[in-house]
């Protein structure tokens, strides 16, 4: 894959053979694939199947996939990630608004939101200044409460910003004559 492009193909589980000293008559592996791009997602998608038919002919073995897609690509839309960045500065001075430094290969089910309507994926940073981090899943997450009160400021200001972009498109629809 073009390194321009992130992806990831994880194994998360593989189940195999029922004693250390014999060799596993059959397998089962569980994983995921995770894009950013439908074209690289569809690729591996198409690649895995081309690597599993050729081990099995090498070694005479039975492969059999299962693809379950699962969420969509998360695609962030130009014009309402820059809806979200006005608003969260309204809320917060310049250097706490970024954008992330590299590509979060997490899966979040907003995608399938952005499948239908324009919108912006925004994360909110919440460890304290005295808190060591830790992801999200982990059991020693933990997070600065003081945080909820900046996300509900947040989520006014990007409420009032979305009526003000949807009355403006309103009235100059209006002007223009045309329905929308």
């Amino acid at each position: 894959m073009n390194p321009a492009h992130p992806s990831v193909i994880s194994v998360g589980r593989f189940d195999a053979g029922t004693a250390g000293n014999v060799i596993a008559g059959r397998a089962r592996l569980l994983g995921t694939i995770r894009t950013q791009d439908r074209e690289v997602r569809e690729h591996l998608h198409r690649s895995l199947h081309r690597i599993a038919e050729s081990v099995g002919q090498l070694h005479g073995a039975n492969i059999k996939i299962e693809v379950t897609w699962g969420m969509p690509v998360l695609m962030n839309t130009p014009e309402m990630t820059a809806l979200a960045r006005q608003a969260a500065l309204q809320i917060v001075d310049e250097e706490s608004v970024r954008a992330l430094d590299t590509a979060n290969m997490g899966g979040e089910d907003f995608s399938w939101y952005l499948e239908h309507v324009p919108g912006c994926y925004v994360r909110f940073g919440a460890r304290g200044t005295e808190m060591e981090g830790y992801p999200s899943h982990s059991s020693r997450f933990d997070f600065d409460e003081d945080a909820l009160a900046v996300g509900a400021a947040y989520y006014c200001a990007i409420a009032r910003e979305a009526g003000n972009l949807m009355r403006d498109r309103r009235m100059s629809s209006s002007v223009s004559g045309t329905q929308s």
